[in-house]
């Protein structure tokens, strides 16, 4: 009797072990399960994690383009673009004072045929005005050399003015092209993100083109023209030969204006610019440098022949109420104008200082 109760104790016993195995063995396989479950939950979290993190780093990235598009803040003051133009202005000046000085201390003349080659083809080449161009093919060297002064003047600081301005060196139509395209990015987007654009535009530009080759071609290109001028007014065609310096420097300073318009400043943009030939004087716009002293009443009269000395505009943009982009231009620096009365004053100065008209002049006794 004992034995069958022990026995059926055994046998309960074991019965629980069982039952107690088996729950501990489905216990651990629901444990497996959330274990399964919470890896994957964690690789789901890692990999969100990650997409995240690397939306956040292109965000701050694209973040920090933006910034450098919304930026307004320029290296460069108005004041030292100021001074910039006032040297290139001053140095054009005395370049073309030193050759016609150079000029005068010279007694032997180009032939006739190479002045009349020379005045054809600064005609075709319209390295002058028209109206300049006129008044040089009567000039006479002996009398006065103002002509002179103004004409050098007058294609130094256009060249000066085409390369301060200029997008593409290598290509004129390329470079009106991106011109146009510049204003329109202007007409539709803020000031920062226009000008952005621009300054990185010109920078690769300017290490494409720029290169000693071109900038010697350019220097190359002054020496022509100035030597042009020199066999249309007399001179032998080695005259300016020596001045190379100067137009280098010349060339320098109009690259240095260049990379700063171009590459340096966003919120407002610099030009250089010419008082049209042909139209009438605006006090406003042009400055009148060449006026003779004793006939200051004719001051701003006439119309414009040439530029002598190359002006610097600066164009802010603003964002009207309409939402529209609307420019305002100032003058820094005004451009030197010629106006026709020079020459009226020139050619009435000839004819009082003139054998004839002192001879007019002379007492009834005298003659």
């Amino acid at each position: 009797m004992l034995r069958c109760e022990a026995k059926e104790e055994r046998r309960r016993e074991v019965y629980g072990l069982n039952q107690l195995l088996k729950e501990k063995i489905a216990e651990e396989a629901q444990a497996r399960a959330e274990a399964a479950s919470l890896r994957r939950d964690l690789e789901h979290l890692r990999t969100k994690h990650n997409e995240t993190q690397a939306l956040l780093d292109t965000r701050s990235a694209e973040l920090a383009e933006a910034q450098t598009f919304l930026t307004k803040v320029d290296g460069v003051p108005d004041s030292e673009v100021v001074q910039l133009v006032r040297n290139l202005n001053a140095k054009i000046f005395q370049t073309a004072n030193s050759i016609v000085d150079e000029f005068e201390s010279r007694e032997r003349r180009a032939p006739a045929d190479a002045v009349e080659e020379a005045l054809r083809y600064l005609s075709v080449s319209g390295i002058l005005p028209s109206g300049l161009l006129d008044t040089l093919r009567g000039f006479d060297r002996h009398r006065d050399s103002t002509l002179l002064q103004v004409s050098l003047q007058a294609a130094l600081t256009s060249f000066v003015q085409r390369v301060g301005n200029i997008w593409d060196f290598e290509d004129e139509k390329h470079s009106e092209f991106l011109g146009h395209v510049y204003k329109q990015i202007k007409e539709n987007e803020p000031q920062c993100v226009a000008g952005r654009w621009r300054t990185l535009a010109r920078k690769q530009l300017r290490a494409r083109w720029l290169t000693e080759e071109r900038k010697y071609a350019a220097i190359r290109i002054i020496t022509e023209r100035v030597s042009r001028i020199l066999i249309a007014c007399g001179a032998p065609p080695e005259i300016n030969r020596r001045f190379d310096a100067d137009f280098s420097e010349i060339m320098e300073l109009s690259l240095t204006f260049q990379a700063i318009a171009g590459e340096q400043v966003v919120s407002r943009d610099f030009y250089l610019v010419l008082a049209p030939p042909g139209s009438h004087f605006e006090d406003d716009r042009m400055a009148e440098e060449w006026t003779d002293s004793r006939r200051s009443s004719s001051h701003g009269q006439g119309s414009v022949v040439c530029t002598t000395a190359v002006g610097l505009v600066i164009t802010d943009n603003h964002i009207d109420t309409g939402n529209t982009t609307q420019s305002k231009d100032r003058f820094l620096v005004k451009p030197s104008a010629v106006m026709t009365t020079l020459f009226d004053q020139l050619e009435a100065s000839d004819h009082e200082n003139s054998p004839a008209q002192v001879s007019d002049q002379s007492p009834a006794g005298g003659m």
